[in-house]
């Protein structure tokens, strides 16, 4: 007995039938995939802004520079695509310290930053 001899072919029913099932499977991978993908941008551009971030930050600390100053849209040397905001200020109103921060954001999307602090002293 062999249900699947039979040389008629399938019925229209049997390929909507199978067309949704399949459907119904590929629709919910397509989804993972795309939220993955999307995820896996995001890390990509966030760890760029990590690295360019601890640039800035490496630069301002070995130029020993620490007077009091605050800078606006610089472009990063090391990515042209990258820019900061830097502010180098008293901590905590000690003239002995300096509170060193850095803003660092992609030129095409401002909204999304990293902030970069940390306190140093003055010789």
């Amino acid at each position: 007995m062999n249900y699947f001899s039979d040389a008629r072919g399938l019925t229209l029913i049997e390929v909507v039938v199978a067309s949704l099932l399949l459907a119904a499977v590929l629709a919910p991978t397509f989804t993972l995939m795309h939220s993955c993908l999307g995820s896996i941008y995001s890390a990509g551009d966030r760890s760029q802004l990590v690295a360019a971030g601890k640039g800035i930050m490496e630069e301002t600390l070995t130029s020993k520079d620490f007077a009091i100053k605050q800078h606006r849209s610089l472009t990063y040397s090391g990515n042209s695509n990258f820019k900061y905001d830097l502010s180098i200020k008293y901590y905590q109103d000690n003239h002995n310290l300096r509170s060193i921060e850095v803003w660092v954001y992609a030129s095409d999307k401002p909204d999304k930053q990293l902030y970069f602090n940390t306190v140093r002293t003055v010789r």
